[in-house]
C-alpha cells in the first residue's frame, strides 16, 4: 500500500487499444488513457489497425497487432485506432513532459517494445530512466536477432530494466523499485 501514498506524485499515462479493459482499477487512477495501439513507423499513415485476439479472448492481455503472434487468429480481431511512436511522443511532449520529468516506461506492447524503447531513448534522451515489463514478445514475434539487439541497446545505453509482468513473482520487486524511484 506504500504505492498508493506516492501515487499522487506521478503522471500515469496508459495506452490501451482495447476499451474492454477501461473498467479496471488502473484506468481510474490514470492521468490520461490513450485508447490506441502504437504501431510501427513503417506501417504508413493509417489511423486504424487490427487488434488480434489472443486465444479467442477479446479481453486477453495478450491481444496483439501482430498477426504472426502464435496465439492469435487472423480472422478474430477488432479494428482499433492507432498512432505511430512519433505521434505518441508528440502527445506526451506537449501534454505532460517537462524539463525535470523522469520517465519510467512500463511496457506490455506484444512485440512493439523494441521500437518504443529506441524512440523513447532517442527523443527523451536523459529523461528515460527505467524500463519495466517483459521483452519476450520481441523475441517470439521479431526473432532472436532483434531481441539480442534490444538487450544490447539497453545495456549500452545504461537503461535500467526491471521485470514486471503478469507473473506475480515480478510484482514485489517492481513495486518496491517504483516506491524507491518516486522517493529518490
Amino acid at each position: 500500500m506504500r504505492l498508493k501514498k506516492v501515487s499522487k506524485r506521478i503522471t500515469l499515462i496508459l495506452v490501451e487499444p482495447n476499451f474492454l479493459h477501461f473498467d479496471e482499477p488502473p484506468y481510474e487512477l490514470s492521468s490520461m488513457v490513450l485508447p490506441v495501439a502504437i504501431k510501427s513507423i513503417d506501417e504508413g499513415n493509417s489511423r486504424t489497425t487490427k487488434l488480434f485476439f489472443a486465444n479467442n479472448d477479446p479481453k486477453s492481455a495478450g491481444n496483439s497487432i501482430f498477426s504472426s503472434k502464435g496465439n492469435v487468429d487472423e480472422d478474430n480481431f477488432r479494428n482499433v485506432l492507432s498512432l505511430n511512436i512519433y505521434q505518441f511522443l508528440e502527445i506526451l511532449n506537449t501534454t505532460y513532459l517537462h524539463e525535470n520529468s523522469k520517465v519510467l516506461l512500463r511496457l506490455n506492447c506484444e512485440g512493439m517494445e523494441d521500437e518504443i524503447i529506441y524512440e523513447f531513448k532517442k527523443y527523451l534522451s536523459n529523461k528515460l530512466k527505467v524500463i519495466m515489463g517483459s521483452l519476450k514478445d520481441v523475441k517470439s514475434i521479431k526473432g532472436k536477432k532483434k531481441y539480442s539487439m534490444l538487450l544490447e541497446f539497453i545495456e549500452d545505453k545504461k537503461i535500467r530494466f526491471i521485470p514486471f509482468s503478469d507473473d506475480v513473482d515480478t510484482w514485489s520487486k517492481a513495486h518496491l523499485f517504483i516506491y524507491h524511484f518516486l522517493n529518490s
